[in-house]
């Protein structure tokens, strides 16, 4: 098109030095959706340019494409003549080597040579099993001569000793289970059983306690004599029945030998008659796929033509509807109106993104999410060592001792005034257990900052560390791992030589010890709550740490033992799901969950929390006159050890009640 005179006086085009390319970028066509028809333009600020390029590529292009295809459906019908013809002799060759093979084999052929095929791999699964059958057989032979060698052993200690007891091979119940010695024992016993009696009625040298006494002995040799006999009779039918089965065993280990040998003689004797035919059978097979194939591909062929030949004498393949045509009026770009669109798009796309994070979020970072998942009062919020200014890095376990006039340590004073002054209604909790849904969350340092804030009230504390798998609680002290709670249930040890004073003098701490394996099997026992409850009466609290209670079951197996919960739950670590599951399978074991921690709270644009404030308990004068009330004396473990022999005295709390103790041991 480039070549025709009105194109090249086009001045539009003149002065682009590459016409080609120019060309390439303003000329387009395309199919209109859902018709044959294609449309041609060309984008130009010259209208009559335009109608002109489009003119002259519409006319072009009719040429090119109607020469073309007279010339390439002659030449693709001569192409598909000679394949044809190609394909028919090669057809031809192989239907003549398919009958050759048909006239080698037999007719009708494939019914002699599945049946050898099928009938070969009968025998081989015959010797299969032949083999299995003899290998059972040795070992049941094997297992049967063992029996009879120590029935043998058995039949010597018993002719050495015939009064002896034989254990082995149930030679004692059959004896015991025998009908004869069974009634002579049963005379046995109700002698004895007289001459009880007749001591308490006569003296030693009474006639009737002699004739007893004489009755017994005789019972006695009758009583043996018959065990002796029955325990050869026993011996004997062991052994007879286990030769008899020892002789069965013998017969299949030569049967299947037999059998094994038999079929394995027809196979090497027809192996190679079998290889000939699976042969001749995979040629005719190869050979039946090829003639398919060819038969294909002339078909193809076949089509083809006919197609060519009836294309060729159809009309033209395709006409120009219309007439070279263009706008009085330039189109301009509607730039303004798609990026307009852009933006409102983009708008909704981020209102309804955020709509869906805000709806999906499932993070927990202040006491309303906890609200959303669970009613259990929010104990205290925690606030991240960051936002009390605190220096870095700060020691998590010892805050409470580092840094007591911070709002960290002040919100742990906060959970331990709901352990000491309970509400009303409600016991004070002196085992608590400290648990959290997963890894993370902090739940070790909120348990060495509540036992150390109990200690600093003046109260005796024991910090139990039960995480066996990863014990943190005696590292976080300072305190280098050794013996604790696994060699007291283990051993059956006290337990006092292994607590060991930590960082305030009312503080004790306990690891789980050396005996990892063994604590995990014992934290359901007896001894375990044997010692809780020792414990009990030895310190006024015992805080104990557990692993994560959705990895491990530690935490369930304790929680209906003890007196209260703590669950201590991390901001950004464990989110709502986790919490909400940790907490109803802390209930359905029937744990008294106490409340929530929330555990390295962040600023919200509110300020600091200060929902959570709303959340903790507000006690009342009947909870602060309790809250006065002398607390109970502390008990040594040695002591208490001590006394567990002596019964305990129980105080009745109603006064109307005249007894007002109670023996236990009563």
């Amino acid at each position: 098109m480039l070549n025709e005179p009105e194109v090249q006086a086009l001045a539009w085009l003149k002065a682009e030095p590459d016409k080609l390319e120019f060309l390439q970028r303003k000329v387009g066509a395309r199919i209109q959706r859902g018709t044959e028809l294609v449309t041609v333009s060309c984008r130009a600020k010259d209208r009559e340019a335009a109608i002109t390029v489009v003119k002259n590529i519409v006319d072009q292009y009719t040429k090119f494409a109607t020469g073309r295809a007279r010339t390439s459906d002659s030449e693709r019908f001569a192409q598909l003549q000679k394949l044809r013809s190609d394909r028919e002799a090669e057809l031809n060759l192989q239907r003549e080597r398919l009958s050759a093979l048909y006239k080698e084999a037999g007719i009708p052929f494939g019914s002699k040579s599945d049946a050898h095929i099928s009938e070969m791999q009968s025998y081989h699964e015959n010797l299969t099993k032949a083999k299995a059958e003899r290998s059972t057989a040795e070992t049941q032979l094997r297992g049967y001569e063992e029996i009879l060698r120590l029935a043998e052993e058995l039949q010597a200690q018993f002719k050495k000793n015939p009064d002896a007891p034989l254990y082995g091979l149930n030679i004692e119940d059959k004896v015991l289970s025998s009908s004869v010695v069974g009634i002579v024992r049963g005379e046995l016993a109700k002698v004895e059983q007289e001459i009880a009696v007749s001591k308490d009625r006569y003296q030693p040298d009474a006639p009737q306690l002699k004739v007893l006494t004489d009755s017994r002995e005789s019972l006695t040799n009758q009583a043996n004599k018959v065990m002796r006999e029955a325990r050869a009779e026993a011996l004997e039918s062991v052994m007879e029945t286990v030769r008899q089965a020892a002789a069965q065993a013998q017969r299949s280990v030569e049967d299947a030998k037999r059998r094994e040998t038999e079929f394995q003689k027809y196979i090497d004797d027809n192996r190679d008659q079998l290889i000939e035919a699976k042969k001749r059978e995979m040629m005719i097979e190869e050979l039946k796929q090829n003639i398919a194939d060819t038969q294909g591909k002339l078909k193809q062929a076949e089509d083809q033509s006919y197609q060519i030949d009836v294309e060729s004498n159809a009309p033209a393949g395709f006409q120009v509807p219309s007439e070279v045509s263009a706008d009085v009026e330039p189109k301009s770009d509607k730039r303004l109106q798609f990026m307009a669109l852009a933006l409102v798009g983009g708008l909704g796309l981020g209102f309804c993104g955020g709509v869906w994070r805000e709806l999906t979020d499932q993070k927990l970072r202040t006491a309303q999410d906890v609200a959303s998942v669970t009613h259990l009062p929010v104990l205290a919020a925690v606030p991240h060592a960051s936002v009390d200014q605190m220096p870095v890095p700060a020691h998590g376990p010892l805050l409470t001792v580092d840094y007591p006039g911070s709002t960290i340590a002040d919100e742990y004073r906060r959970v331990i005034t709901r352990i000491i002054y309970p509400p009303e209604g409600s016991a004070e909790l002196n085992t608590c257990l400290v648990v959290s849904p997963s890894r993370g969350d902090g739940k070790t340092s909120v348990a060495c900052n509540l036992a150390i804030a109990l200690a600093e009230a003046n109260r005796r504390v024991l910090l139990l560390d039960i995480a066996s798998r990863a014990p943190a609680v005696e590292i976080a002290l300072g305190l280098e791992p050794a013996a604790g709670l696994s060699e007291i249930l283990c051993d059956g040890a006290l337990g006092a030589e292994f607590m060991r004073p930590a960082t305030h003098p009312n503080l004790m701490t306990l690891g789980p010890g050396h005996h990892a394996q063994e604590l995990i099997g014992k934290l359901a026992s007896r001894e375990m709550v044997d010692f809780l409850e020792r414990a009990e009466q030895a310190f006024e609290h015992v805080i104990i740490d557990t692993p994560p209670s959705l990895l491990m079951a530690d935490a369930k197996l304790l929680a209906p033992v003890v007196d209260g919960l703590v669950v201590v739950a991390g901001v950004e670590t464990s989110n709502l799901g986790m919490l909400r599951r940790c907490l109803v399978e802390l209930q359905q074991v029937g744990a008294n969950i106490v409340g929530i921690v929330l555990n390295g709270v962040l600023p919200t644009r509110g300020g600091y929390l200060k929902e959570n404030r709303d959340l903790y308990y507000a006690y009342s004068d009947s909870e602060k006159a309790f809250a006065a009330a002398p607390r109970r004396q502390a008990v040594p473990m040695e002591a208490v050890a001590d006394a567990e022999d002596d019964p305990p005295v129980i105080m009745l709390l109603d006064e109307n009640d005249e007894n007002k103790t109670k023996d236990a041991g009563a």
